[in-house]
């Protein structure tokens, strides 16, 4: 049966994968797939490669609506997986959820700890109860081995249910 019943997908259009179990690998090659969940419709299209300690994105794309996530990289070497998100409308990709996020990052693991550089805006943002009428988020490498990076959070109109926080500032290192 269907993994996600309530959803509704089908799937149509190119899908090829390969690999094995020992080692563990696997190549995934999406050439135009459409998941029709609903009345959204989702692409992909690129390259999904995991090899033991490795994952690997080459130049693979969402898309729905006018909504697209992208990755290129790989996790394990120095440059990491570069990811540039622009999504209007979240529900594309998220049905029970609203409001629109925008920003790039990149994530690697391949030095002594993992890094995580991010700029993301969003606004609007709510899924079930919670809501966020703003968010900025900024991460930055830290300075040394000892510190792993700086995050900044600037949220504005946080809420959960009846509570509310007009703006809160959060700073991690």
């Amino acid at each position: 049966g269907p993994i996600y019943p309530e959803w509704g997908a089908v799937l149509s259009g190119g899908l090829h994968v390969t690999g094995g179990l020992d080692p563990a690998e696997f190549l995934l090659v999406a050439k135009d797939l459409r998941a029709e969940v609903d009345t959204r419709t989702v692409t992909a299209n690129g390259r999904v490669r995991y090899r033991t300690d490795e994952l690997t994105f080459e130049e693979f794309a969402l898309r729905s609506s006018g909504s697209s996530v992208r990755l290129n990289g790989s996790l394990e070497r120095n440059e990491g997986i570069l990811f540039e998100a622009d999504v209007p409308e979240l529900q594309d990709f998220l049905p029970a959820a609203a409001g629109r996020l925008r920003g790039t990052g990149r994530l690697a693991a391949g030095e002594d700890l993992p890094r995580l550089e991010l700029d993301l805006e969003g606004s609007g943002l709510a899924w079930g109860e919670y809501r966020l009428d703003g968010l900025r988020l900024v991460s930055e490498p830290g300075e040394g081995p000892e510190q792993l990076g700086v995050l900044r959070a600037n949220l504005a109109g946080a809420g959960i249910g009846e509570f509310h926080l007009d703006t809160a500032v959060v700073t991690a290192d």
